[in-house]
């Protein structure tokens, strides 16, 4: 279950991408009105067609499963009661490497990466890995449901742009660019100094706030992160799959914090206590 503490989490992880992007959409607004226009038009385009099938290949770069791929998926996934209804979600396979094996991207479909679909057809995973897998997914997803929260994620579209080429590019070819971001203290706290000194007292709280956020955006990821994958392996536990998810948690991660996990998959649930 995702608390209100976990939504606030989720929110300071968004302000500053947020307080980015709104200074983008602002200056896009005032100097380039046509590309402004242009962007907005793009953005309810995705909003609408995001859960088509063009608009699913193109944003998750994936591909539709062929029939003996999909019938080697569905055949863990009608074992999960939570995903058995009017009709089984459509079933694709992901172009480039993903993090984790099955990814629920909407409420009808699923997305599961090549390792872990040629697993299934040669046998060496089981039915219900695959299962547990498709469990895991679908609780992620209903964690970080939303219209809201969808828009907003539109909203931040420039700061995703541009982290992504920092991320991309920056460490090719600043190779200290990691040291100069944890040496980040220092210089802004040189440069509030020298703005104190000269008296500009907004320039300083400006600072202070920007070097806020530098830590406060990534904590609230990582915290967002971790209520993410509770919510995941809530709904693992709760379909009975607990120790099937830990098995292949172990059979991947060789690390103290995947064990602690892997253990918390495998603690009996206790009854809730009744009055007499």
């Amino acid at each position: 279950m995702i608390s209100a503490g976990d939504r606030l989490v989720r929110l300071l992880a968004h302000l500053a991408p947020a307080l980015f992007s709104a200074v983008v959409w602002l200056w896009l607004f005032v100097l380039a009105p046509a590309g402004f226009a242009a962007a907005v038009a793009v953005g309810v385009a995705v909003m609408l067609g995001g859960s088509t099938p063009a608009g699913l290949t193109w944003r998750y770069r994936v591909r539709r499963a062929t029939g003996e791929e999909a019938a080697a998926v569905l055949a863990g996934v009608i074992a999960n009661r939570g995903l058995r209804g009017r009709g089984q979600p459509r079933v694709w396979v992901h172009r480039r490497p993903v993090a984790h094996q099955i990814v629920s991207l909407t409420a009808g479909d699923l997305a599961v990466s090549e390792p872990f679909l040629v697993g299934l057809l040669r046998g060496r995973i089981e039915v219900e890995e695959a299962s547990a897998a498709a469990a895991f997914a679908v609780g992620r997803r209903r964690a970080g449901d939303g219209t809201g929260w969808r828009l907003l994620g539109l909203v931040c579209g420039p700061w995703r742009l541009a982290e992504g080429v920092v991320r991309g590019v920056l460490p090719a070819r600043l190779p200290l660019t990691g040291v100069l971001w944890r040496a980040r203290p220092v210089v802004f706290v040189g440069a509030m100094v020298q703005s104190g000194q000269a008296g500009r007292g907004g320039v300083v709280l400006g600072l202070v706030v920007l070097l806020t956020l530098t830590y406060l955006h990534p904590w609230a990821g990582r915290c967002w992160a971790q209520a993410v994958e509770r919510a995941g392996d809530t709904e693992v536990i709760a379909q009975g799959l607990g120790a099937v998810y830990a098995r292949m948690i172990r059979r991947t991660f060789h690390d103290a914090p995947a064990e602690a996990r892997a253990r918390r998959l495998t603690q009996p649930t206790r009854p809730a206590r009744t009055g007499v």
